[in-house]
């Protein structure tokens, strides 16, 4: 027979089999460890398994980083995701937990997944690791080490390894806890490859604002320094976007030494990484130059801000012995998106932000149409020219707003006598014709005698160009009337959109644009003229002339031939010195009745 005490330790220990058995499951399962992620719960099954391929047992040096111990598969049943919101690790072997100075878990391309954590009073650490497992699709994480950089003679020869003991899901966990991978031996002697991280001279340095449109912008970049004692291999790495721009906003590349290099977002779009395979080499001593930038496709009011949130995010081995290597940290803590590398994670690399502007329209007076002599009853007059500059994005126009003011005009002369023609600086007409009107209109905030208000739709392309207001004026202007528009975009120029973003913006600015003043004139009369040669051209008579000086001119079918300059010289007036002794034929013999002016040119 038993003795009281013995049962009542074998009651003490069915007891505590009882309640521990279930916290240990829940550990596993994740139960109360906060957290699920769609897809979660009893119906659905994580299977965690030890990886078939583990890393083998080897040295680990100071300074080294990532050192993988052991190779975790999770597998998700059903049809469901599977969110695991942490991992449980725990350091086994014969050591101490100060010979890891922290621990990392890593992914497929080996970046490190969540914060590193360093080991508590139980030997364990709770890795914030959140990532997801899709049904058909395994993961496999690795837990590995960072080694310190400071030396303990006494740590030299102890065996450490990791092990998997829990896993914080929502989801029912499958799985034999805990499950241990390689072991590795301390080192304390062995000294490898280090790298400092600076400021590439290809960063910008500063905060700026960047247009709708901008390509071959650099965000961030940084140049890496290899120490002497090997060379590095830059495997990839990972940029963090802390600002309010969505993926669809920019097209981002990462730049290595001028060869660009695809990048990858995260689903939440606050990552872009970029994996070179084969990794990129660089000598002991030598550096090379990481950037990333790229197109501003759209977005206007977000922000832009790429930073390196962690050292750990820029992905290096040594050259020789294939540590991993922590790039060094920076003296002090820089100011908020200074473009410089800090003493801390979070960011590590604090790249300077852009903020995106929809693009922007400024119009002026253009130089090329001065004051001038304009003919009266003549097509294509110059009326005035204005410059526009657009940065950003292309823009369209659905309305522009003229005021017309007249001088010397008499009573007949009215704003309605004459026809508008917008036209670009190759002379293709981009709105109009259009007639005049002799009040001004609700649609123009300037006073004149009248208005022009163009309602075609006009696409004005990005950087500086020069539109030209042509003019035909009927014979109620009369010499010496002048003419001259103005307008005030911000107000004038209505409805107008970025082509890209299709945003409305403001035209600048709002102060009155006073284009050149136009004098009438009436052209004088010449001598006729001979041609050696006639065609039609698109419904339009083009006849060929010996002309002397070589320019375009005009020839009005009147009673009298009368002929002037195209170009807007002063019109030719021939004296009794100046004989033009030509006749005007075509090759039939007669001229043509149904059109009224001609274009000639000289041969």
């Amino acid at each position: 027979m038993k003795s009281k005490k013995t049962v009542g330790f074998a009651i003490l220990t069915f007891v505590l089999f009882l309640t521990v058995q279930p916290l240990n499951a829940q550990q596993a399962s994740g139960g109360g460890g906060g957290g699920g992620g769609g897809g979660g719960g009893s119906s659905t099954i994580l299977t965690v398994t030890k990886a078939p391929i583990q890393p083998e047992g080897t040295l680990a040096p100071l300074s080294a980083a990532r050192i993988p111990f052991t190779k975790v598969t999770f597998v998700a049943s059903g049809n469901a995701r599977v969110a695991v919101d942490g991992l449980v690790v725990e350091r086994f072997g014969l050591s101490v937990d100060t010979v890891l100075e922290s621990i990392v878990a890593l992914d497929e391309d080996g970046f490190q997944i969540g914060r590193a954590n360093r080991l508590n009073s139980n030997h364990q650490t709770l890795l914030d690791a959140r990532f997801e497992v899709l049904p058909g699709k395994p993961r496999t994480i690795t837990l590995t080490g960072n080694r310190p950089w400071w030396g303990n003679a006494s740590h030299a020869g102890m065996s450490v390894g990791l092990s998997l003991v829990a896993v914080q899901t929502s989801a029912s966990v499958a799985g034999q806890f805990p499950i241990q991978g390689a072991w590795h031996t301390v080192n304390e002697g062995l000294v490898i490859g280090s790298v400092v991280a600076l400021r590439s001279p290809l960063d910008p340095g500063v905060s700026s604002v960047q247009y709708v449109g901008t390509s071959g912008y650099t965000f961030a970049a940084i140049k890496l320094v290899a120490g002497s004692a090997e060379g590095g291999l830059l495997y990839g790495i990972r940029w963090h976007q802390g600002g309010t721009a969505i993926p669809g906003d920019l097209e981002v590349k990462t730049v290595v030494n001028g060869f660009p290099y695809d990048t990858t977002a995260s689903a939440d779009g606050r990552y872009y990484t970029s994996i070179f395979n084969p990794p990129i080499r660089f000598e002991s001593g030598r550096s090379i130059d990481v950037s990333i930038g790229g197109v501003l496709l759209r977005g206007g009011g977000h922000t832009i801000n790429f930073d390196i949130y962690e050292r750990a995010d820029i992905y290096i081995t040594g050259a020789e012995y294939r540590f991993g290597i922590l790039p060094a940290y920076g003296a002090t803590i820089p100011l908020i998106d200074s473009a410089a590398v800090s003493s801390l994670d979070g960011p590590y690399y604090d790249g300077a932000a852009v903020t995106i502007s929809e693009g922007d329209m400024l119009v002026s007076v253009s130089q090329l149409a001065p004051n001038q002599n304009i003919f009266i009853d003549v097509p294509n007059q110059q009326g005035g020219a204005f410059k526009t500059i657009i940065r950003g994005e292309a823009m369209i126009a659905r309305r522009l707003g003229f005021n017309v003011t007249l001088g010397s005009e008499g009573a007949t002369a009215d704003v309605d006598d004459i026809v508008f023609t917008l036209v670009d600086e190759n002379g293709a007409i981009v709105a109009g014709p259009i007639d005049g009107t002799a009040t001004d209109s609700s649609e123009t905030s300037g006073a004149g005698d009248g208005s022009v208000v163009f309602t075609d739709r006009v696409v004005f392309p990005i950087g500086e160009h020069h539109y030209f207001v042509k003019m035909k004026t009927n014979t109620d202007i009369v010499e010496n009337v002048t003419i001259q528009l103005s307008t005030t975009p911000c107000t004038d120029f209505i409805w107008v959109s970025g082509v890209a973003t299709g945003k409305n913006i403001v035209v600048g600015p709002c102060s009155k644009v006073t284009l050149s003043r136009m004098t009438a004139k009436s052209p004088s009369p010449v001598s006729r003229a001979r041609f050696t040669s006639f065609k039609t051209d698109g419904g339009r008579i083009d006849m060929r002339a010996f002309v002397q000086g070589g320019h375009q001119y005009y020839l009005e079918w009147t009673e009298d031939f009368k002929i002037w300059n195209r170009d807007d010289r002063p019109p030719l007036s021939p004296t009794q010195d100046t004989e033009w002794g030509f006749d005007l034929v075509e090759p039939s013999g007669r001229l043509p009745s149904d059109r009224r002016f001609f274009r000639i040119v000289s041969d």
